[in-house]
């Protein structure tokens, strides 16, 4: 039988910095052609990532990712971030919560489970989600389809979700992410004389505030009880080296995060209306369409039988929530029917002294376990 924390701090002591997999693949490949199961390394630049099964049409996923963002300033840390401290109930190290618990949980779930002679199992690891994204599940998912007709019929993301406590919180869904940028063009001059140019800081400025003012804007009705659809202005640059000239041209950067019942092209559509009203054809935009939203229906097979185990585990019954930021569920969408991230505490992901409590790693083994086990006996 696997130790979770053992594996836990195995793999946190792998310094696995994306797209670097730092052998923490290796352990897992290791680990699950012990238990029986047919592992595949499906390699994309620089990206490695891990496919296995137990040889059985895959009817449950349980997909993760073994990369970890860099630990940043590393006096800020107690211990050394890529050694695996257990102190106070918990285990330190980058990456403890997201989201290498989920991966051991994951992995002795699916190890015990091949022990028990259930099948039906499939196991996707990445190290490239913490990254641009481009080579990791995204390639895995093309690779799925090109061989494969058949949807897989659930999928549980490994992803850090709970806030205040360990079982508090199912992710749903996610809103998708859309990026513009924008360039207002002027015309340069001395700051003294402005009537002889054409300050792009002021049209950007303008047409910016508009949609602050009129966000949101009349859009879809949502029915998925995501976080409503809302932009952000995440960056802005102008100048022209020197503070006695007006720029020639202006630059904003903004992402919306949209719920799943909106439409991205409508989105696009308002901003670029704004643009013309308040700059007439002094711009031009680059759009990023990063992440589609999904979302899974709260009485779905999968959310009511995960939902059960949790409360039979910790006692609570968890909210579900559509917030956050993006996930590789946004690649998983396309081929699996019912999709939901669940794992333990995110309160100190992507910060110093990341960590994770024991007993939840364990209860999580626990809860990953059981929630396959029903699904597909019931399937039976």
């Amino acid at each position: 039988m696997i130790d979770v924390i053992a594996l836990l701090k195995s793999l946190i002591n792998c310094q696995s910095i994306t797209p670097v997999q730092a052998g923490a693949l290796d352990l897992a490949q290791e680990l699950l052609s012990k238990a029986g199961f047919t592992v595949q390394r499906l390699p994309a630049g620089e990206v490695d990532n891990l496919w296995a099964t137990d040889n059985a049409c895959p009817r449950a996923l349980l997909a993760g990712h073994i990369d970890v963002v860099p630990p940043g300033d590393e006096t800020a840390w107690h211990s050394a971030p890529f050694i695996a401290e257990e102190r106070d109930g918990y285990i330190y190290g980058r990456g403890a919560a997201d989201m290498k618990a989920g991966v051991a949980a994951m992995l002795c779930a699916a190890t015990r489970l091949r022990q028990q002679g259930i099948n039906g199992i499939a196991i996707l690891l990445t190290s490239d989600e913490e990254g641009p994204a481009l080579h990791g599940t995204r390639h895995v998912v093309e690779w799925w389809q090109k061989n494969n007709e058949e949807c897989i019929d659930y999928a549980i993301v490994g992803e850090p979700t709970c806030e205040e406590f360990f079982g508090d919180t199912i992710k749903t869904g996610r809103r998708g992410s859309l990026t513009a940028r924008i360039i207002v063009h002027g015309q340069q001059t001395h700051v003294a004389y402005p009537h002889r140019g054409d300050n792009p800081n002021h049209q950007l400025i303008n047409a910016l505030e508009t949609m602050r003012q009129n966000w949101p804007p009349c859009l879809t009705a949502e029915a998925s009880s995501a976080p409503s659809t809302g932009f952000q202005v995440v960056s802005l640059k102008s100048g022209a080296g020197a503070n006695n000239i007006t720029p020639a041209s202006a630059t904003a950067t903004i992402n919306f995060r949209y719920a799943p019942a909106d439409d991205p092209a409508q989105l696009q559509q308002t901003l670029e209306s704004s643009l013309t009203q308040t700059t007439g054809k002094n711009w031009t935009c680059d759009w990023e369409h990063s992440a589609e939203p999904f979302f899974t229906a709260t009485d779905s097979v999968l959310v009511h039988a995960l939902q059960e185990e949790i409360d039979k585990v910790t006692g609570r019954r968890p909210a579900l929530s559509t917030g956050g930021g993006t996930s590789d569920g946004r690649f998983l969408r396309t081929i699996c029917r019912e999709l939901v991230e669940f794992g333990p505490r995110n309160e100190t992901i992507h910060a110093p002294n990341e960590r994770v409590g024991i007993e939840e790693v364990r209860q999580l083994a626990t809860i990953y376990e059981k929630t396959v086990q029903g699904l597909l006996l019931s399937k039976n």
